[in-house]
């Protein structure tokens, strides 16, 4: 996925999907370059650097992160949805190359369907 090899050293390591999650920014990041983002309005959280991820990665990366969810047999949260969504509606027919323009939103989402205890949740809720 995203062209990333497995051999690729940032994907050394990775036996969780938290890790996942970690690895794919760090790759992105250290591809694309970042930029550190307050949370916007709706979200929780601190400001960090949100890797400059293009069309092509945020459609690469919800596609991912959807199997993961459709594996645990669980439902993803709206938050989730509405992410996806918008992947999908200012992607389509978009210059793939280009940075994707709601990468603040997309890397917060992430976080949080990837760390430990929403993807346990994920399994209970099946």
């Amino acid at each position: 996925m995203l062209g990333i090899n497995e051999r690729d050293e940032h994907f050394e390591g990775v036996t969780t999907y938290n890790d996942l999650y970690n690895a794919q920014w760090r790759y992105l990041n250290d591809r694309c370059g970042a930029d550190t983002r307050p949370p916007p309005v709706d979200h929780e959280g601190s400001s960090f650097p949100i890797p400059r991820t293009t069309n092509a990665d945020a459609r690469g990366l919800v596609e991912y992160w959807l199997s993961v969810i459709v594996a645990a047999e669980a439902m993803p949260s709206q938050d989730f949805i509405r992410t996806a969504h918008d992947v999908d509606r200012l992607t389509s027919g978009a210059t793939p190359s280009d940075v994707y323009s709601q990468n603040n939103e997309l890397w917060r989402a992430l976080k949080r369907v990837a760390t430990p205890q929403r993807i346990i949740g994920f399994a209970r809720a099946a």
